[in-house]
């Protein structure tokens, strides 16, 4: 889930680095905005099925592109995928989606840019149970210029259930290492502001 390739750019600093997505669009943004020189390279790919040249020492799934593969069958074989092009020292790091069972609504994020203010709300209601989740995303333009536009975005979603993924990971062939409840490195708790899964491959 490379999106508009931000990590992926970031971390090419350091050694060469491939984001996938599923999204051309979203690809052809993050290719436009590479600096010169980058070490960053984009490929289409579905993450159930990706398969790419050789095996690779650091996969992360930031902002949790798993959340969109709400059935357990499409989770292992997007796993089982991680599981393959991992080397045998290589981590895997998710940065979860995780949810308390409650409406979560934070308070609104305004980006300003050069000609306005972008401002972004959400609402996660759950759905049923199996930490389903109906997400919504109001985005206002303010421009400069004058006049204000609108759009909505909505999808269902499906955080991870701490006290199960442990053992899903293992099913898939990972072995979570550490469980973080925030990217300082802090043990998770029920309550944690993220979960952060750092995993290796099981012994063969």
């Amino acid at each position: 889930g490379a999106g508009l390739g931000r990590i992926t750019s970031a971390l090419a600093r350091h050694a060469p680095t491939i984001g996938t997505d599923i999204s051309l669009e979203m690809l052809r943004c993050a290719v436009r905005r590479l600096p010169p020189q980058s070490r960053a390279h984009f490929v289409a790919a579905d993450m159930r099925h990706a398969a790419l040249a050789g095996r690779f020492d650091l996969i992360i799934a930031s902002s949790d592109p798993f959340c969109h593969l709400t059935t357990a069958t499409d989770r292992r074989q997007a796993l089982r995928a991680v599981t393959e092009q991992l080397s045998e020292r290589g981590h895997f790091v998710l940065e979860g989606l995780y949810r308390r069972r409650e409406i979560f609504e934070p308070p609104p994020c305004r980006v300003r840019y050069s000609n306005g203010v972008l401002s972004i709300t959400e609402k996660w209601q759950p759905v049923g149970s199996r930490q389903l989740w109906h997400a919504r995303y109001r985005y206002r333009d303010r421009p400069s210029t004058g006049g204000e536009s609108e759009v909505e975005a909505s999808f269902i979603a499906r955080a991870w259930e701490p006290a199960d993924i442990r053992v899903f990971f293992a099913s898939c062939g990972l072995s979570i290492e550490k469980l973080w409840g925030d990217f300082d490195r802090r043990p998770f708790r029920i309550g944690a502001k993220r979960l952060v899964a750092v995993a290796r491959r099981l012994d063969r």
